[in-house]
């Protein structure tokens, strides 16, 4: 199939699925801007690498941004495991401490990561329940993984997302 075969919508939604655009206003007049590291989830003595943008729409109060790849969730700067494991351990009634331990992380950050994980998992389990990445994006194809933590920003971070995305081109 060509590109003249198919509906210009779907090009243009093709495109914007596939290239990098602001998160803010949509535009695909970004930059790489560098990258910054965070701890591995596989491995704790090693980083992982995370591509930042820069938005070149002057208007936009968006200026950087990234995209970090599964298994990390944004904002809260803790992998899918992590959390899942923190969930399995609250369940069961562990301390605070017990999960600090271990998740290998400190206390209070092991007290917040409980106080999410009560709201997440039931949302998980709504959302997963009728969107496109499963109940299950872990285990989803690994593009629906952008989709999963867009959908998680938007519920748990929605100051972050002042504008809905375009409906129309």
């Amino acid at each position: 199939m060509t590109l003249s075969e198919t509906a210009p919508s779907a090009n243009i939604e093709f495109v914007l699925e596939n290239t990098v655009h602001c998160r803010r206003c949509h535009t695909t007049l970004v930059i790489r801007y560098g990258t910054y590291e965070r701890n591995s989830p596989f491995d704790s003595n090693a980083t992982i690498k995370i591509h930042c943008y820069y938005c070149k729409n002057h208007p936009c109060p968006q200026k950087t941004f990234s995209f970090p790849s599964f298994p990390l969730i944004p904002i809260i700067r803790h992998s899918w495991d992590t959390i899942m494991r923190c969930s399995e351990l609250y369940i069961r009634g562990s301390t605070f401490a017990a999960i600090a331990k271990e998740l290998n992380i400190k206390w209070p950050s092991a007290r917040k990561l409980c106080s999410f994980v009560q709201t997440f998992i039931p949302w998980l389990k709504k959302e997963g329940s009728t969107l496109g990445w499963g109940p299950s994006p872990d285990k989803a194809p690994p593009h629906l993984w952008r989709h999963f933590t867009r959908d998680f920003s938007h519920c748990f971070y929605p100051e972050r997302w002042p504008e809905q995305p375009p409906t129309q081109f």
